[in-house]
């Protein structure tokens, strides 16, 4: 995801090796799976609004200016993306992974963690500054 000012971008893409032909190496195969431009976000993650940050994603339009639907299984890590990229004063790395199922506690409920909508979001210090 890449953001200018108000304006988010994103382009979600699948890449495998295709099969292998009379010896020949396999070739890459690229998909996309979900291309968002020209995406707004009206709320201020990096000010007033920053508690929503992570439970957010921004709306993405055509070239046309109509709205085009994140597809479901993606929102948690657009929502995760979005936090990421609206990081005031960022130097440090920020990873998407899938979560793990957590264990549930004495009473009941499940263990809380950093997860946000399903997609955990990390950060980590980068030595470069």
């Amino acid at each position: 995801m890449l953001r200018k000012g108000a304006t988010y971008e994103v382009l979600l893409s699948r890449h495998r090796l295709s099969s292998v032909e009379n010896g020949h190496r396999p070739a890459i195969e690229t998909e996309i799976l979900f291309r968002g431009i020209h995406g707004r976000l009206e709320l201020d993650l990096r000010g007033k609004d920053k508690t929503q940050a992570g439970r957010v994603a921004p709306a993405f339009y055509s070239l046309a200016g109509e709205a085009v639907p994140i597809p479901d299984r993606f929102l948690p890590v657009m929502r995760a993306a979005t936090k990421a990229v609206n990081c005031r004063g960022c130097s440090h790395t920020h990873y998407l992974r899938k979560p793990v199922s957590r264990p549930m506690n004495a009473s009941g409920s499940f263990a809380t963690d950093s997860a946000v909508g399903g997609a955990s979001l990390v950060a980590t210090q980068s030595s470069e500054v």
